[in-house]
């Protein structure tokens, strides 16, 4: 199985959803489960963390992924909003690791983010968008 199917398949199959985000909150990848969670499609959910954090506006979630340091967990507990604009509690668990990203746990049935390099340069976030692109996952 080459690599980028791999990489799907390890993600659409967390039981939690998954968001992967630079450090502005632009959406870079989105497992099955978040898509399910927040009702959008993949193509549709591919956007920017405020579309749908309730409690967290751009400047606050920009604040507070600066403030998390390598190697330590922060937890902070958020609303999201569903693209049919019900809400719902979650718990966002954020902690350092190459790529902003977000794991996102259902509190009625909780949320887990993990940030990563706080600066995403453009050649990275290009080399991630390659890497994922659906024109690649199809060769």
């Amino acid at each position: 199985m080459p690599d980028q199917l791999l990489y799907r398949h390890f993600l659409d199959h967390f039981a939690d959803a998954f968001f992967l985000n630079d450090d502005c909150g632009q959406l870079l990848d989105v497992n099955m489960q978040a898509c399910e969670s927040l009702g959008f499609n993949r193509d549709e959910l591919l956007l920017k963390v405020q579309n749908f954090s309730k409690n967290y506006d751009e400047q606050a979630l920009i604040a507070l992924w600066k403030l998390v340091n390598p190697g330590v967990n922060t937890v902070v507990k958020n609303h999201h909003t569903r693209k049919n604009g019900t809400i719902y509690p979650v718990e966002v668990k954020i902690a350092w690791a190459l790529l902003l990203a977000l794991v996102a746990k259902n509190l009625r049935s909780s949320c887990t983010a993990i940030p990563s390099h706080r600066r995403l340069s453009n050649s990275s976030a290009n080399a991630w968008s390659s890497w994922t692109s659906p024109e690649r996952q199809r060769t």
